[in-house]
């Protein structure tokens, strides 16, 4: 499925693109009176962002998170970028105290983000606690390996990863400020031109 193209205008004091991923709308800001470097720049956003999404989104099929969660309990090797993201994830985990747990996405079976006040029932959400905790899963750095029945979901690091690396990639093509809109996850590289900060 093809992604809907990005939008690129001009916005004093710059230029805007705009695109979707993840479930979200994306901004890219960049103060810059060269039209044709603000647009490679929204360009190198969105489609890093797009590969993120593509390489690390639960509802991609053949992905290495597509992999892990059908695996069936045999362990899947990882790539270097996604043991990283695991890495991170184990570090939310042990200093969250297990509050922040990337297995935990199992429980949108039972608890629909669908803008109603519809509450689960406890039975609806106990007979899925079993099927999560980041402890119950066999990470060596290299190789995981889940129990047959649970997942992991990166929602919730995945687009302020994907910020940080488009920002850095930004900044790499240029040294115009530029601002990264996510869903409401932000990254700015610097303030604009002239001004003590961002109007968000």
């Amino acid at each position: 499925m093809s992604k809907p193209p990005l939008e690129f205008t001009a916005q004093a004091p710059g230029y805007a693109g705009r695109f979707a991923a993840m479930a979200s709308p994306c901004e890219v800001l960049v103060h810059s009176d060269d039209a044709k470097l603000a647009k490679a720049i929204c360009e190198a956003v969105s489609q890093e962002t797009w590969r993120i999404e593509a390489a690390f989104s639960r509802y991609s099929q053949g992905n290495q998170i597509h992999r892990i969660n059908t695996a069936k309990g045999k362990p899947i090797e990882v790539n270097e970028e996604l043991a990283g993201l695991l890495n991170f994830a184990d570090t939310c985990w042990q200093l969250s105290d297990g509050a922040f747990d990337i297995s935990s996405g199992v429980l949108r079976r039972v608890w629909l983000f669908d803008g109603g006040d519809q509450l689960p029932e406890d039975r609806a959400v106990n007979a899925l606690l079993p099927l999560i905790g980041w402890d119950k899963i066999n990470w060596n750095g290299s190789s995981i390996r889940l129990p047959t029945g649970m997942e992991i979901d990166l929602g919730g690091l995945g687009k302020e990863y994907a910020v940080d690396r488009a920002a850095r990639l930004a900044s790499q093509m240029s040294d115009d400020p530029v601002l990264i809109n996510c869903g409401g996850d932000l990254r700015a590289n610097r303030a604009p031109w002239g001004a003590q900060a961002w109007r968000v």
